[in-house]
């Protein structure tokens, strides 16, 4: 049986025959104190535990030798100086794991004549980790840093040297059921690496449906589109990242078994989606999921589907575009709820009634300990095993949407249609679905992915489909509005965030006043360690708002002056004073650089005009505001010009109110006129309508009555800010 060593103790003590060490452990384990450590552990070691007195900081025992680790073979070897640290509890009700921690509100403390000695072990694993049945995997990596915690419950009469003579003799590391099994009540143990957990979900994802035109269409005919429902999905999922797997028995012997992810650790998410059973290739599965959420005729645009004569490669490239932009979805949504996890937040927690449970149980509870969590998340009900928590509900929870955008939706009437005669694309950081015609597609698809879309191309496209759409729905053209809502986003990541960066993230928020300054700077936190980070903003707007961003009151259109005044209240809220940039701030809140800029007319001009205010500002930053001015004054001049055409329209209907033929020549120069004012005005609003300074400046001249989503997600966690509509 093997044996335990710490001769400076004098202490020599067998393994217990269910122990970890006779388990796993393949030769004599061998410690010895670090000295300053020794001459204390031999003062006190014939000290009872209730009267042992020991520093906060914890004792080092080091290995002195490699130590080989396996079940029916060497799977481990732990370096040579591994340390085992030694924490006494002694007194009575003294919390060592809250409830939290735990999980179910149970918490570990010390039992009254009682007193608990922790040891952990710290350890680098030399050799890769094998993954054969019954292996120490958990899941971990070779060359990870591996810890294993074990705290052990003994009277508190015992002497220290009998204690850790005890501890060692029945550590115990959660590597199989039978150590949960054989694990004492009121007993706990842990471990923790860097490796891959791999589990399922399954159930209902939120969908929602962007109706956008891309040209103004030629006739009114009812968009076939509905604002969106749920698709059924099931996926199996890879996280890699630093996770701690937590046991606990309580006192009526049941056994919590958790998995927490280490605060601040990376995470990599890699998700394979699937919708109910195909029947072989060639075949719709998430398409036809996809199609029931957000169309309002779905048996029509089905039946319409499998007629629509599309061969098998064209079938499966729109299920695997779909499935791509789905996976990605549940990647981002899922990597967003790991980092936003604290410490004592389990990803899973399982309670085990170890009488109760069969051997299918005891089969899931292995896999699990070897970082298959997949039989116990499947949603498969096992006897003896309760689903207490899963990271999939609070995704779910946190109402992740796969975003479905329909560029010409207008044009083609149903959602079928579009498909059929156009094409689908997904963006590749967000996983949001395009499904738009092939023109538009061409101009957004990624060169080196067919099936992408290119995300600076895309966002462009957006901004000027969703003004295309305002002024559409914002008229009486659409004779009758749909009730669906129009949705203007933006998104940005950084593989390298800067301090400056994640700060520039946050005023989208404070811009869209879903922070107050005063919360700001708790939300920026210790932002010089974000790494990668990305922002998500969204605005949706009803047809009855989208008329506001034209209309003061039902029957007064805007003014040129409205659009200035929040097109510098945006730039104003987006460039915070202590920015890199904050100079570019007197646009927005002086009069006299407005003017003066105004004044000069030309861009020399102007800038001898902003250089007699004496500012003391460098010609890059004169050029910038100049640039700034050009994009405010540029996207005001472009709505009241379409505010104007809209109103004319308005008053064409109201002098017909017997109603209007849509063949009538008057209503067709209206079309022809408006189409002539949404290009130009396409173009004069430029890149910038396409950033979040457009989607703030829209926002606000709305009077903030759109639903607003911001998401900050970064390495490390991830905050969501919502207004709903």
């Amino acid at each position: 049986m093997p044996k335990i060593n710490l001769g400076a103790l004098g202490l020599e003590v067998d393994a217990q025959p269910f122990s970890a060490i006779t388990k796993y452990f393949r030769n004599i384990l061998s410690l010895r104190p670090k000295p300053e450590d020794l001459a204390r552990l031999v003062n006190i070691a014939d000290t009872p535990l209730r009267e042992v007195e020991l520093p906060a900081v914890r004792l080092g025992l080091f290995t002195e030798q490699d130590i080989e680790v396996g079940n029916t073979g060497v799977e481990w070897t732990v370096e040579a100086g591994a340390s085992v640290g030694v924490a006494i509890f002694n007194t009575p009700g003294e919390v060592i794991l809250s409830g939290n921690q735990l999980g179910d509100g149970t918490e570990f403390s010390v039992p009254e004549g009682k007193a608990v000695v922790g040891l952990d072990l710290q350890a680098r694993l030399r050799s890769e980790v094998g993954r054969g049945v019954g292996d120490l995997t958990f899941g971990f990596g070779g060359g990870t840093v591996f810890s294993s915690a074990y705290y052990c419950c003994l009277d508190a009469g015992t002497t220290l040297r009998q204690a850790l003579g005890q501890a060692l003799a029945s550590w115990q590391i959660p590597g199989d059921w039978d150590d949960l099994a054989a694990m004492p009540e009121g007993n706990t143990m842990t471990v923790s690496g860097g490796g891959t957990l791999t589990f399922s979900i399954a159930g209902e994802f939120s969908s929602s449906a962007n109706p956008l035109a891309v040209t103004l269409p030629v006739a009114d005919l009812a968009v076939k589109v509905k604002a969106g429902g749920s698709v059924s999905l099931g996926a199996d999922v890879e996280v890699t990242t630093e996770y701690e797997i937590r046991t606990f028995r309580s006192a009526g012997g049941r056994i919590l078994l958790g998995c927490y992810r280490k605060e601040g650790a990376g995470v990599e998410i890699t998700a394979s989606a699937k919708a109910g059973v195909s029947v072989g290739a060639g075949t719709f599965d998430l398409t036809t999921q996809v199609i029931r959420a957000i169309s309002s005729d779905a048996r029509a645009d089905e039946e319409f589907l499998q007629q629509s004569g599309l061969g098998k490669e064209q079938i499966e490239l729109i299920e695997e575009t779909i499935k791509a932009g789905v996976n990605r979805k549940l990647e981002a949504s899922l990597d967003a709820a790991f980092k936003s996890l604290r410490s004592d937040e389990a990803a899973f927690l399982f309670r085990i009634d170890p009488i109760a449970i069969d051997e299918a149980g005891r089969s899931a509870v292995r896999r699990a300990l070897d970082g298959d969590l997949r039989p116990l998340t499947s949603g498969a009900a096992l006897q003896g095993v309760t689903l207490l928590r899963t990271i999939w509900t609070e995704t779910q929870q946190k109402s992740s949407t796969i975003r479905i955008n329909l560029f010409g939706i207008f044009n083609y009437i149903s959602v079928s249609e579009l498909l059929v005669q156009g094409k689908v694309l997904y963006e590749l950081e967000s996983g949001d679905i395009v499904i738009t015609d092939s023109a538009t597609a061409t101009r957004v698809r990624a060169s080196l992915l067919n099936t992408a879309a290119d995300a600076e191309k895309l966002r462009k496209l957006l901004a000027e489909s969703f003004l295309i759409t305002a002024a559409y729905c914002g008229s009486r053209l659409l004779r009758v509005a749909p009730a669906l809502t129009a949705r203007h986003w933006y998104f940005e990541q950084h593989h390298n965030a800067s301090r400056q960066v994640m700060k520039d993230y946050l005023d989208v928020p404070l811009a869209l006043g879903l922070l107050s300054p005063e919360q700001q700077p708790a939300h920026l936190g210790d932002a010089n360690r974000q790494g990668l980070a990305a922002l998500y903003a969204e605005t949706g707007y009803t047809p009855a708002v989208m008329r506001q961003l034209f209309f003061r009151t039902a029957n007064h259109c805007r003014d040129f002056d409205e659009y200035v005044e929040a097109g510098r209240r945006a730039l104003g809220l987006l460039v915070q004073s202590g920015d890199e940039d904050d100079e570019r701030r007197l646009l927005a809140t002086r009069a006299d650089v407005w003017q003066a800029i105004e004044s000069g007319g030309s861009g020399q001009n102007a800038l001898i005009r902003l250089r007699e205010l004496h500012l003391g500002l460098a010609d890059h930053v004169m050029n910038a505001m100049y640039s700034d001015y050009l994009t405010i004054v540029n996207w005001a001049e472009a709505m009241v010009s379409l505010a104007k055409k809209i109103a004319e329209i308005d008053g064409f209907f109201d002098a017909n109110p017997g109603g209007v033929d849509r063949d009538d020549k008057r209503l067709t120069k209206h079309r022809k006129e408006l189409r002539e004012r949404l290009a130009e005005a396409a173009k004069k609003t430029k890149e910038k309508f396409g950033d979040p300074w457009g989607l703030v400046a829209a926002d606000l001249v709305s009077g903030r009555q759109a639903s607003a989503v911001v998401q900050i997600t970064t390495a490390h966690q991830s905050n969501r800010f919502e207004r709903p509509a």
